[in-house]
């Protein structure tokens, strides 16, 4: 739509739109940008503003797909997340009903073990690297992963730290190493030798899908409740998930 213009549509009755919540984050920073360019204009004047604005705008994608898609009723939209909740009332007027519960729920976690704090975790040696014991860390922020790569690395663990190559804070960091292993673990859903504690970030989480059952250890560090739900990229079972306290 934003590159080719809605005419395509024409041969098209359904959409599966997969992980559809995710265009929240970047649709509410337009807006956080806009009002500190304009502070005296009101919400519904931004959205506006926005919708009618440039095609690589989040918000005016959205204007679209409501507008070309779903306003005409023609195309049936099938939105798939595991925390639709968090985007729903976006679309709110269209919805005919929401579907509940985790699809692969039988991939959930046999045990989960809350802990105090990664790095404090790491270095007390609750997580240690023990042969054929490998972790899956999440965290939200490079920061994060920075200081709990640092940590595992000098607990003796091979791990990697890896996020969205696109970061233009972080270019200098983001090493061939990271893009071919990301690369390995996209295309092939394996964690490459001989990494045993991989850290991820938010903006890479979504991208990836571990079939890897040698990764029997899931790290989520955060206490929201939607990066909890969507940090475990496991299309298994796993037998541990590790949470913060107080989550």
């Amino acid at each position: 739509m934003r590159n080719e213009g809605t005419d395509w549509l024409n041969d098209i009755d359904l959409i599966v739109w997969d992980e559809f919540d995710d265009f929240k984050p970047y649709y509410e920073k337009e807006l956080k940008v806009m009002k500190k360019m304009l502070p005296n204009f009101s919400k519904e004047k931004l959205i506006a503003l926005l919708q009618e604005g440039k095609t690589t705008s989040v918000v005016n994608f959205i204007y679209q797909l409501k507008t070309v898609v779903l306003d005409e009723k023609r195309i049936r939209l099938i939105a798939v997340s595991a925390t639709p909740e968090f985007a729903a009332g976006y679309f709110s007027e269209y919805l005919n009903y929401i579907l509940t519960g985790k699809i692969e729920c039988i991939n959930d976690a046999k045990a989960t073990i809350f802990i105090h704090s990664i790095i404090n975790s790491i270095n007390n040696k609750e997580f240690v690297p023990c042969s054929g014991r490998r972790y899956w860390c999440y965290t939200k922020y490079i920061h994060e992963a920075l200081a709990i790569e640092s940590a595992a690395k000098a607990n003796g663990f091979h791990t990697i730290s890896l996020w969205s190559e696109s970061n233009p804070d972080h270019r200098e960091e983001y090493t061939e190493e990271k893009a071919r292993v990301t690369t390995v673990i996209r295309d092939e859903h394996m964690v490459p030798q001989p990494y045993n504690f991989v850290v991820t970030t938010g903006a890479l989480g979504r991208g990836i899908d571990v079939f890897d059952t040698s990764v029997q250890d899931w790290i989520c560090n955060s206490y929201d409740y939607e990066d909890i739900v969507q940090s475990n990229r496991a299309r298994f079972a796993p037998e541990r998930r590790y949470l913060l306290d107080g989550t």
